[in-house]
């Protein structure tokens, strides 16, 4: 190799500028050393001494973490990314559902024809426009708007296109089957609308098709002839898991309800207690009353103090009334009730109001072969014999009076304790006649001479008719 020849250029020495030679060959002067200065063995083999450093104890705050606290604890990191919704940000992390799974997502975009959803992963989830409901829809924006967070179904994880396949439809569908057998396990009650009615029964819709056998339909709908849209209360009482179908009942939940009432009522009623109720049910002998959940008869001697041929004619169902407890027994479940003993007894003031003697209106209602029992007030009626009907003489009572007839009557008998009052309508007529023409004095004498000479009621008719209900008892025979 051949190297080139570097040129230096010459320089000038320094004034006394030792050459090279000069200081090889220069003379070492010895050097004298300072007084205890040690030397270079006595440094190396000297031993070095340390000086204690002192570290002062410090006490520690209260709840400081010790350094390993510090270095244990574990470190918590949140995701940058918070716009979405925490399943949302689960499933971006982990990446991990399937076919089969129900995720979430929020609709970025709703076309004609398919809807995209923001599932988290790297490309939106499509929903075909059938996959969005059961029923058929006209457009895609009645379902949904972007933004909605809704429940997709994992139909296919990633199709040649890259996108994931959903169903909103069958994720809804599965959800509700989930609730329908939580239901049915809880034995809760829910509310649902009659979406259809099929034979045998009605459909109900509580995200799937639930079906109601008319015998299970209850009260709620009796009565209606378009039952769609009416809301039911419910029980699920069967499910069939393998083919997905389950019965309701409305009329469970109403027994299961009057019965909760029945106890409830049952704890209120103690005898002569004055209840609340409304008329269930009319019958020949008497009345049923529901109390709230527990029904009381009222006979028919307890609805009102007067006579009474028929209880539909003093009440009606559906009315409200008040009704006193006579009698309780828990055991039987029967309890007696009055309608009348809650009013005052008309017969304690009606020696005040009806004295003997005195004159008051009437009505007639109830005609007999041996006269007529003519009403005063609800509660009281009196007799007035066949012979006390007219001054003329009668041979039947009808051919004197006329049901619901008012009639103006003297009391001329009245026995308190046995609820008794004898009427006559032939003495008011005697008061009220004018003084006639002097030719017809003598028919007058004549007329007044055989009333004043006979008997308005002999001890026989009293005996035979010691009450009005003899009398009704009679007039039914005939």
């Amino acid at each position: 190799m051949k190297r080139e020849k570097i040129e230096t250029g010459e320089t000038t020495p320094l004034e006394n500028e030792p050459t090279v030679s000069e200081l090889v060959e220069a003379p070492v002067e010895e050097t004298t050393p300072l007084e205890d200065e040690p030397t270079v063995s006595e440094l190396v083999e000297a031993p070095v001494e340390m000086e204690k450093i002192e570290i002062e104890e410090t006490t520690l705050l209260e709840d400081e973490p010790t350094v390993s606290k510090l270095v244990e604890a574990p470190v918590e990191i949140k995701p940058v990314v918070e716009s979405y919704p925490q399943s949302l940000m689960e499933q971006y992390l982990s990446r991990t559902f399937k076919e089969g799974d129900i995720i979430q997502g929020v609709v970025v975009a709703v076309e004609q024809d398919q809807v995209l959803v923001d599932i988290g992963a790297k490309s939106e989830g499509v929903i075909p426009a059938k996959e969005l409901t059961r029923e058929p829809v006209a457009s895609t924006k009645d379902i949904v708007t972007i933004g909605d967070r809704i429940n997709c179904y994992v139909v296919k994880v990633e199709d040649n296109q890259g996108n994931s396949v959903l169903s909103k439809r069958r994720a809804d569908y599965e959800l509700a089957w989930t609730n329908i057998q939580r239901i049915y396990a809880a034995g809760e009650i829910v509310e649902a609308s009659v979406a259809r009615s099929v034979k045998g029964g009605v459909l109900v819709d509580l995200g799937i098709w639930g079906f109601v056998p008319r015998s299970q339909i209850g009260m709620a709908l009796r009565g209606k002839k378009n039952p769609v849209g009416e809301v039911l209360r419910l029980k699920v009482i069967e499910l069939d898991t393998e083919n997905r179908k389950f019965t309701c009942s409305a009329r469970k939940v109403e027994e299961e309800e009057k019965e909760s009432q029945k106890m409830l009522a049952l704890g209120q009623i103690k005898e002569g207690t004055i209840l609340k109720g409304k008329v269930a049910r009319i019958t020949n002998f008497g009345v049923f009353v529901d109390l709230g959940g527990v029904d009381g008869l009222i006979h028919i001697s307890e609805l009102t103090w007067g006579a009474l041929r028929h209880p539909s004619k003093f009440v009606v169902p559906g009315q409200e009334v008040q009704v006193k407890v006579l009698k309780f027994s828990p055991e039987e479940g029967r309890i007696s009730l009055s309608l009348r003993q809650v009013e005052t007894d008309p017969w304690d003031k009606v020696e005040l109001k009806y004295p003997v003697g005195s004159t008051a209106q009437g009505k007639v209602v109830k005609i007999g072969k041996y006269g007529a029992i003519v009403e005063l007030e609800r509660g009281i009626s009196g007799l007035v014999h066949i012979s006390e009907l007219s001054d003329d003489r009668v041979e039947k009572a009808e051919d004197a009076v006329k049901p619901e007839q008012d009639v103006l009557v003297k009391v001329i008998n009245l026995k308190k304790s046995l609820r008794r009052i004898t009427l006559s309508m032939k003495q008011t007529e005697l008061e009220r006649e004018s003084t006639p023409h002097p030719s017809y004095r003598g028919g007058r004498e004549r007329r007044r001479e055989r009333v004043e000479g006979e008997r308005p009621v002999t001890p026989e008719r009293e005996e035979h008719f010691s009450t009005i209900g003899d009398f009704w008892k009679e007039t039914e025979k005939e």
